[in-house]
């Protein structure tokens, strides 16, 4: 099979790119699968790395112009106008298209560790993945394509000149068909993610949206969170360990999942355009994915926490005959340590049984305190990203209510 250069790109140094990209449906498939997968290289396992990663979101960042093309209102017409460029049904020529660039363009401002380029793209070529797609030609006629290759299929360095690398026909249509729909992510977060947070958001941001979900899960997202009549929500209810596949970890407590996977993914993306709010379900996990739109938004779906810190503390407000500053004593005991490690904590223990008032509160902290150091909980790891919002509202909420009630003597 011959092989042609079609076209070149020179790619565009990191200031100069649109802030926001588009992942195409295979590129998505291929970035999550790669993270699943160890390939052997000269006897050594490879997992899919960081410096990998960068380069293939910094590529489609590039490519976005092409891209805006299959979003047309004749994007069918311009897939067939590509198709018909770029696969030749009637000869035998390979068309590939020829990147330029230069080692800044993939690598945080102000780096010069050019040896983690050279690893992503030798990475890039090592590893074989499969894609496939099915095109018709004017007759109506259905031709399918399968293809195993690597993303990057030569690289050059050449002195004094700068460097290049090949991406044949089939990765390049990989690249750019967002025809059909694709997954949304910023600049910022490539630089500013760590690999498996990164990892995360690519998936987050491809869930689909809960309204376009059929009923029987919606419900069950909505049964949950409470999160109906918010549609820039997407969600998903998926097994923990299939979860777990993505990451190479086999947690077998929920409590290891929440502290080493979705506690630091949900406090890294707090910093950027999207994040989530979770529950576990026996053997699943709920997630539920907001765009950073508004504080609306962000507390509307965080009202979780907020009934259950509420709940918890009316409870005992009553029960356990508490002044209103009692309570709210215990109220920040749960924002300090959050409802999930307090109730850990507590729910098993027959000190507090009998307890009331102030010998209540000074054992109940007692035995919060205690739980955390024996099991050597970072409260830094485990903090409400929105600890002040909820504050305000549960006081606002129930404060003044509290002083207008006597508890029970």
């Amino acid at each position: 099979m011959k092989k042609g250069i079609k076209e070149e790109i020179t790619l565009l140094p990191n200031e100069n790119l649109t802030d926001k990209g588009m992942l195409s449906p295979d590129v998505r498939k291929y970035i999550l699968d790669s993270n699943k997968d160890v390939i052997i290289v000269n006897g050594e396992e490879k997992s899919f790395s960081i410096n990998a990663l960068r380069i293939v979101l910094t590529l489609c960042l590039n490519l976005k112009e092409r891209q805006l093309k299959f979003r047309s209102k004749d994007k069918d017409y311009q897939l067939s106008l590509f198709d018909n460029e770029w696969f030749s049904i009637d000869n035998n020529e390979s068309m590939s298209v020829q990147i330029n660039f230069k080692f800044s363009d993939f690598l945080p401002k102000g780096s010069k560790n050019y040896d983690l380029v050279r690893k992503g793209i030798n990475e890039l070529q090592e590893r074989i993945y499969t894609i496939e797609f099915e095109r018709e030609n004017s007759k109506g006629e259905k031709t399918k394509y399968r293809l195993r290759s690597a993303l990057i299929s030569q690289y050059v360095e050449e002195e004094k000149k700068g460097f290049k690398f090949v991406i044949n026909n089939f990765w390049y249509r990989a690249l750019l068909n967002v025809s059909q729909y694709y997954t949304p992510m910023i600049k910022k977060t490539i630089f500013s993610l760590s690999h498996n947070a990164m990892i995360f958001y690519i998936y987050l941001n491809g869930l689909p949206k809960i309204k376009d979900q059929k009923d029987s899960a919606k419900y069950d997202l909505d049964k949950v969170f409470n999160v109906d009549n918010l549609p820039l929500l997407r969600g998903t209810i998926i097994n923990k360990y299939k979860f777990q596949e993505m990451f190479k970890t086999t947690y077998k407590y929920d409590s290891k999942i929440k502290e080493k996977l979705l506690d630091p993914f949900r406090k890294e993306l707090n910093k950027v355009d999207i994040s989530f709010n979770y529950k576990f379900e026996g053997d699943n996990i709920v997630l539920v994915a907001y765009e950073m739109l508004s504080n609306q938004v962000k507390l509307e779906i965080t009202s979780k926490e907020e009934v259950d810190i509420e709940k918890a503390v009316a409870y005992r407000f009553v029960k356990k005959e508490l002044s209103p500053t009692q309570a709210m004593l215990l109220c920040e005991i749960y924002l300090k340590y959050t409802y999930d490690i307090v109730t850990k904590a507590t729910s098993r223990s027959s000190k507090i049984r009998n307890l009331k008032g102030e010998e209540f509160i000074n054992t109940f902290v007692k035995i919060v305190e205690d739980y955390v150091t024996r099991n050597k909980i970072n409260l830094n790891d485990i903090e409400y990203s929105n600890k002040q919002e909820l504050r305000k509202k549960i006081t606002k909420k129930y404060y003044n209510r509290m002083n207008e009630i006597t508890p029970t003597k």
